[in-house]
């Protein structure tokens, strides 16, 4: 929200983050829906159609680092608000970080021991595309493994979408929906040095040696 507003999009609502009943009076205003998740909600697309509401279904990655967050706000900024606003924004975001890690060095040691490292991802669809698109690019490691989770078959598909261009670069497996033991396996036989994932894939990944 705040990203947004600094790039001059105005948030009519956010469903359901401190929201009143009096609130959804207001649904009927927005421009359009944007949807922090990749699965199908016909139910509520439907609706928001029915009272001139649309719903974007541009593949995003979520704004998790550097390069998913510029183009995240960047798009929505040229469709809804004022890009020169949002680049203006992410310039003195990227400011106050350099004076911080400058000469900073336990972070120049944490960012070069992290760098040309393995990992595996998994998670929720979108969590799990954004965060392997992170590592990549932000920080240098390359994903071997990606286990996505999503209800839905187009969650998974459009996870896919938003990890296709790292192909180019990166050789990586993607599971979707895996078992435990199918993204334990996959993982081990990548050799990977850790995992991203939820506490509760600590235990899977730790049985396997994996940090």
């Amino acid at each position: 929200v705040e990203m947004l507003e600094a790039a001059g999009v105005k948030v009519n609502l956010v469903l359901s983050r401190n929201l009143n009943f009096a609130d959804l009076q207001r649904f009927p205003a927005a421009e359009a829906n944007l949807l922090l998740g990749y699965d199908e909600m016909p139910d509520f697309v439907g609706k928001s159609d029915s009272i001139g509401v649309p719903t974007l279904t541009d593949d995003l990655a979520l704004p998790f680092g550097i390069g998913n967050t510029e183009e995240w706000l960047l798009n929505l900024a040229e469709r809804f608000g004022d890009s020169k606003k949002a680049q203006r924004y992410l310039l003195d975001e990227m400011n106050s970080v350099k004076k911080i890690l400058h000469r900073n060095y336990n972070f120049s040691w944490m960012a070069s021991f992290l760098s040309d490292k393995y990992a595996a991802v998994c998670g929720y669809a979108p969590f799990a595309a954004a965060m392997t698109r992170y590592l990549f690019h932000d920080l240098n490691i390359r994903v071997k493994v990606v286990g996505l989770w999503s209800e839905t078959d187009a969650g998974i598909q459009k996870a896919e979408r938003v990890l296709e261009p790292l192909s180019d670069s990166l050789d990586f497996t993607v599971l979707e929906n895996p078992t435990y033991h199918q993204l334990g396996e996959a993982a081990k036989q990548a050799n990977v040095d850790f995992a991203i994932g939820s506490i509760q894939d600590k235990p899977l990944f730790r049985s396997y040696g994996i940090a």
